[in-house]
Order: structure tokens, then C-alpha cells, then sequence
């Protein structure tokens, strides 16, 4: 077995420290330098003043590097405007969880489209409607499920996709409308 002398590491450890710092300083001085951050941007919801037909052109950004709503991101609502988009038949509803967890609670009228299912997939996008907004729940706010399906679903060219975040657990505070089997 080879030893290692602690003067080896230790200039190995210098030139380490020595290429961060340079590359740091690298990213911060350059102009088109990359943004070091350990946090995720905070989600922006579609204003509740904003009718429901407008939302498709609507672009509301509360910063100039703020995400616009469109081809490339979901819009985010809010359960009442979830309630107003369902109530005028203007929406579909997308359940991301689990065939399990969907069977035991859902959201009345809402499909059931798991995240990743492929099956599911092949089965229920070729019926999806063009002209109706398609929100994606799951759980709550702590579950991304519905974000990864509104994603996907924007991957195959749907424009009108929307993530209520509030999912299953705001639904249930607001002690609305559920389909459960028991």
C-alpha cells in the first residue's frame, strides 16, 4: 500500500481552493455569469381579479426575471379560482397521485393521470381537451407531483395547463366537494 504524504494533500487541497476561488470570481465578472443560489424561486399565482378567459395571454410577472406563463410554464392558481374554472366547465382536473390514493379521496370529477404512468399517459392525453385549462393536483403543497405532470403535459403541446398547489389538503380545508371510496 502507497502512502500519501500530507504535503501532497495538502497542495492538492490548495490548487482545489485556488480553482473555486478563480472560479468564482470567473462567474461573477463574466456576462453571462450564472446565478449561485441554494433556494428555489418563490411560485407566483394568477392574480384573482384576472377572468379566467384571459388568462392564456395573461403574463404576470412581479419582476423583470420572473417565469411568464405560457408555452414554457404552468400557470398556479388558487382554489378559488380552481372552483371558478370548474363551475363554467372551463377546466379538466388531473389527479397526479397514485391510483391508490386517488381511489381513497379525490376531487370530485377529476381524473386520475399519476405522474410518470405511462399507461395512464397513452390512455388519457389523446382525450384531452385543447380548449379547456388542465389543472394538476396532488397532496399539497409539500408534493410536486402535480408540477412534474403540468410539465410533461406542456411537453406534449398543450398551452392551457395550470398547477393548483394547494391540492388535496387546501381542497379538504375548505371543506369542499369530495369523491371517496371507503
Amino acid at each position: 500500500m502507497r502512502y500519501i504524504s500530507k504535503k501532497t494533500i495538502g497542495e492538492a487541497l490548495l490548487i482545489i481552493l485556488a480553482a473555486s476561488i478563480f472560479g468564482f470570481l470567473v462567474n461573477i465578472f463574466h456576462p453571462r455569469s450564472v446565478e449561485i443560489s441554494t433556494s428555489r424561486p418563490p411560485l407566483e399565482f394568477a392574480a384573482d381579479d384576472v377572468p379566467a378567459v384571459d388568462l392564456p395571454q395573461a403574463s404576470i410577472p412581479i419582476s423583470p426575471d420572473s417565469p411568464k406563463i405560457g408555452a414554457e410554464n404552468p400557470a398556479y392558481l388558487h382554489i378559488h379560482r380552481v372552483v371558478e374554472l370548474m363551475k363554467t366547465e372551463q377546466a379538466i382536473l388531473l389527479d397526479a397521485r397514485i391510483p391508490e390514493h386517488y381511489e381513497r379521496k379525490h376531487i370530485k370529477t377529476s381524473i386520475n393521470m399519476p405522474f410518470a404512468d405511462l399507461d395512464a399517459y397513452d390512455r388519457i392525453i389523446p382525450e384531452l381537451p385543447e380548449d379547456k385549462w388542465l389543472i394538476c393536483y396532488c397532496d399539497g403543497p409539500q408534493c410536486d407531483l402535480s408540477e412534474s405532470l403540468a410539465y410533461d403535459l406542456l411537453n406534449f403541446g398543450f398551452t392551457k395547463v395550470a398547477v393548483f398547489e394547494g391540492g388535496m389538503e387546501k381542497w379538504d380545508e375548505s371543506n369542499m366537494t369530495l369523491s371517496s371510496r371507503k
